[in-house]
């Protein structure tokens, strides 16, 4: 089987190079059918245009730049030439998975559900996502697949499809399935219905690049389309994996023949790369450090090798161009290009996407076909209007609980006054590793036509003016006045679908898990108005008392946690058990959690069970070491740290001249016991003087708990010289 497979492509790739010679032939064709002399949108309803939809993965908006492609992407370039080059759109949770299902469903995350990645991790603070809960709630029997087919469309579906959680199906709505599984450029796993009804498992033969290999598919389906002679049109949903990373230690990201393009390209810079200032955020971007190094060598890399994934992605455009033309197919077909998120490299200190700013919403949009006139407009637009948009052209159905709007009138008219929508909602529900740090980025937006509000969840809020700023390098949040502000707070409401305030948990998240010390449980609140609390019930089930935040008490009890931003409609909130020894539960303890808005209106509690780590208290003198001589100043320090058999509230420090008994104050020798101040930072502490005077000495430490009980001394004998 490896073997036909591989002769396939062989035999594709040179015959695609063939038909990429047929796009240069017929560009004065294309051209010519892409001017206003020709049928403008919905004006011929008895034929029903084929449609053709490229969602790639991870492409920044920055790549599609007039010189990004006129320089390296010549398909893409003439493609956007002769198409509208919307500027302006957004996707509305700018994460592969998520971002996918809404596109499919047209949807917001909040609506739909698919809201993160990753599900079942502690990121994803319950959330759910994958395409197996995808398939259970029902979407794949009514989303943009059966859409098209409702409207008389074969479907088919090329490429990478949903993220996470894969199911050995064939989803309903498409008619031909051709699923490229896992984060491989080369022997990536594939499920397909090629040959059959039912699902097929394939493996590209190595040599076989990924991209390359779904062009085939995508080329083979058009032709066959029409020499079968169906008398239906079709829709293409194609999903190259270019530019995304791929996955460690599975190769390269590109094709060997242009593994040596562009090597001294880096990431082009700006005001925001690598921002100088960020005191002015209000938002864990602020926490971010300036780039190492390192991190900029990686960046420059890392864009090299998006650029190489690129150009097969061009070359992929060259093919489906070339089958539409040679087959007759250009009068009637429309080919949308766009990205499932845009990217951060190294904009803001960051990188990756799945968090709030302009470069990981921004998604290039171009489309090009029959009635299409070259034009740039930057109307406002969400990822979740590409589907209703299709669906408009194909003459069918939207459904009422689409949350997207169709731009269809925008493809007549680019540049006409009104646009289709002032705001898009932009959510993100995960929490992010970025270089190798979990950041709490969860958070809900307000994209506006030149402007950007955010809600952090972590706390904080920022807002920008895009059109004075567009490098989003001040937040002016501080200068609104309370009427702006009211009316951005509540124009995020608005734009929830109405529901029950929810909480859910982060640490602990699994049943049985052992919460570290020192202690404190955390999660996550939503709602469709403003959180007002979060309330909690933590209980011992071991005897049955529950925690009123200073006692264990008989009767329930709740008890408030801490909320990082009150009336948001999404927030981080936590709840630090600070046990004494002998209140430490040492079985299992249960923990509920309600959400409360403003209504009071809250949905069923979570709950988790789990065990409380145990740990002693620590306090060390790290220096001076035995019998250490000081020939200057003295300096003095060790570590000192709570634990679950006590909790440290202070550290005792002592010096003693070894042959006087009188004690040092800071300033002279005393006669009565002194406790010297010390720095402490964190777990470690601290105390310099360069006044002691000659002598022998001995340092004594020691922790004082919470009960002001004395634990840990340590002696130490040193001389000053």
């Amino acid at each position: 089987m490896f073997n036909n497979i591989r002769h396939r492509y062989q035999i594709s790739r040179h015959t695609l190079a063939i038909q990429r010679l047929i796009v240069v032939i017929f560009a004065f064709v294309f051209n010519s059918i892409c001017t206003p002399c020709k049928a403008a949108p919905f004006q011929n309803e008895t034929v029903k245009p084929n449609i053709i939809l490229v969602n790639l993965d991870d492409a920044d908006a920055e790549l599609f730049s007039q010189a990004s492609l006129s320089e390296r992407f010549s398909n893409l370039n003439l493609l956007a030439n002769q198409g509208i080059q919307f500027t302006n759109a957004h996707a509305t949770t700018p994460l592969c998975g998520p971002s996918r299902a809404c596109l499919l469903r047209a949807q917001y995350a909040h609506h739909c559900g698919i809201r993160v990645n990753e599900p079942g991790k502690p990121i994803a603070y319950g959330y759910e996502g994958g395409m197996r809960k995808y398939l259970a709630k029902g979407y794949a029997e009514d989303d943009l697949s059966t859409w098209m087919q409702d409207a008389g469309y074969r479907t088919m579906m090329v490429g990478k499809f949903l993220h996470h959680d894969s199911a050995f199906v064939i989803p309903p709505g498409w008619d031909d399935f051709y699923s490229s599984l896992g984060a491989r450029y080369f022997e990536t796993f594939r499920i397909t219905n090629r040959g059959g009804a039912g699902p097929q498992a394939e493996t590209l033969p190595p040599g076989v690049y990924r991209t390359t290999a779904e062009s085939v598919d995508a080329t083979g389906l058009i032709i066959d389309h029409v020499e079968s002679g169906r008398d239906k049109p079709f829709f293409m949903f194609l999903n190259p994996y270019g530019p995304h990373r791929q996955q460690r230690g599975s190769g390269e990201m590109f094709e060997d023949n242009y593994a040596t393009l562009w090597p001294d390209a880096t990431v082009p810079l700006s005001p925001a790369y690598d921002e100088e200032d960020l005191s002015d955020l209000n938002g864990p971007l602020k926490l971010f450090e300036r780039l190492s190094e390192w991190q900029h060598d990686y960046m420059n890399e890392h864009y090299r090798e998006r650029l190489k994934a690129m150009k097969s992605v061009d070359d992929m455009i060259a093919d489906i161009v070339a089958v539409v033309e040679s087959n007759g197919l250009a009068d009637n077909t429309y080919i949308f290009v766009t990205s499932d998120n845009g990217f951060s490299l190294g904009h803001h200190r960051t990188i990756s996407k799945g968090f709030t700013c302009n470069r990981t919403s921004n998604v290039p949009l171009i489309v090009a076909g029959p009635g299409i006139s070259p034009a740039v407009s930057h109307h406002l637009l969400a990822h979740i209007d590409i589907g209703p948009t299709i669906v408009s052209l194909a003459g069918g159905q939207i459904p009422d609980f689409v949350d997207g709007v169709s731009f269809a009138s925008l493809l007549a008219n680019p540049n006409q006054s009104g646009g289709v929508r002032d705001h898009v909602l932009i959510e993100n529900f995960e929490s992010r590793t970025l270089f190798g740090i979990q950041r709490q980025i969860a958070s809900t937006s307000l994209r506006l036509t030149d402007g950007l509000y955010n809600e952090w969840a972590s706390g904080g809020r920022e807002y920008f003016d895009l059109n004075a700023d567009p490098e989003q390098l001040e937040n002016i949040y501080p200068s609104l006045d309370a009427s702006t502000r009211r009316s951005l707070a509540s124009t995020i409401r608005s734009a929830k679908s109405p529901m029950p305030s929810t909480a859910s948990f982060q640490t602990p998240y699994t049943h049985g898990e052992i919460l570290p010390f020192p202690y404190e449980i955390s999660g996550i609140a939503e709602s469709s108005s403003s959180m007002r609390r979060v309330a909690m019930a933590v209980r011992d089930l071991s005897n049955g008392r529950f925690w009123d935040g200073e006692n264990w008490v008989v009767g329930f009890r709740q008890v408030d946690a801490t909320i990082a931003h009150r009336n948001a409609v999404l927030t981080n909130w936590k709840l630090p058990l600070n046990f004494d020894s002998d209140e430490r539960p040492s079985g299992l303890i249960g923990a509920w959690v309600w959400g409360l808005d403003n209504s009071n209106r809250y949905d069923a509690p979570q709950s988790v069970v789990f065990r409380l780590e145990s740990t002693a208290a620590n306090v060390t003198l790290v220096q001076p070491l035995f019998s250490q001589r000081y020939n200057g100043a003295v300096r003095i320090n060790g570590v000192a740290a709570s634990g679950s058999d006590r909790i440290l509230r202070s550290v005792e420090l002592k010096i003693r001249n070894a042959d006087t008994g009188k004690f040092w104050n800071g300033n002279t020798m005393v006669s009565n016991r002194i406790v010297l101040p010390v720095l402490k930072n964190g777990d470690v502490w601290s105390y310099e003087t360069d006044s002691l005077p000659s002598g022998r000495y001995r340092a004594s430490v020691n922790g004082i708990d919470s009960k002001g009980q004395s634990f840990a001394i340590t002696h130490r004998l040193f001389f000053k010289d």
